[in-house]
């Protein structure tokens, strides 16, 4: 079973209803791909039902010189942080 299976599963299961581990299906999960990108679980989606396009794959490069160098623009935190996105998605063969 791949990585991000795995993932799609334990989130599945820590969204069950019954299990009362996340508020109106929401919460946060993620996991390692390699060396440089990792997938998280993409804003609003429910955990119990996701599948893999609930999923966003991350360069952690883009991301971790934000915190070392962050710019002062907001407009220019979304656009890195779109462009590390729109990267992950390409090296993928993911669609938007």
């Amino acid at each position: 079973m791949d990585d991000l299976t795995s993932l799609i599963e334990m989130t599945r299961a820590l969204g069950e209803p019954h299990r009362n581990y996340v508020i109106i299906g929401e919460g946060n999960t993620s996991c390692r791909i390699d060396e440089d990108r990792f997938y998280i679980k993409a804003s609003g989606q429910k955990m119990d039902g996701i599948s893999a396009d609930g999923f966003v794959a991350v360069h952690f490069a883009p991301i971790l010189e934000l915190f070392d160098n962050p710019p002062a623009d907001s407009k220019l935190i979304q656009q890195i942080m779109e462009d590390a996105r729109r990267r992950s998605r390409m090296d993928l063969n993911f669609t938007v």
